[in-house]
């Protein structure tokens, strides 16, 4: 099956809950191992100023590993890290391009 390439698009809002594991056409889904790589392309089409609301459907994964995860995914490609507001399995994330912000 062939997939066709899509333009680059970016969102004021995005919603990242991706099921624990699974297989399509497009590739495998595995966010205990793989979440980090969702999580860059999430937050590459989120505006700047948007928001990015995450969800953890792994429960073997604790809610501070995750936000590590996430923390560190961000600072990798540039995002300031002020972004934590936990809720439940859960984070929104206000993207800010740029120098912290304090």
């Amino acid at each position: 099956m062939r997939i066709p390439r899509l333009d680059q698009r970016s969102f004021d809002l995005v919603f990242l809950d991706p099921p624990r594991y699974a297989k399509s056409p497009f590739g495998v889904v595995d966010i205990v191992h793989d979440y980090a790589a969702l999580m860059k392309l999430a937050l590459l089409c989120t505006n700047e100023g948007g928001t990015l609301i995450c969800c953890n459907n792994a429960a073997e994964i604790s809610r501070e590993v995750w936000a590590g995860q996430l923390t560190r995914c961000a600072a990798k490609i540039g995002l300031n890290n002020d972004f934590k507001i936990p809720i439940l399995s859960g984070m929104v994330l206000q993207v800010n391009i740029g120098k912290d912000s304090k």
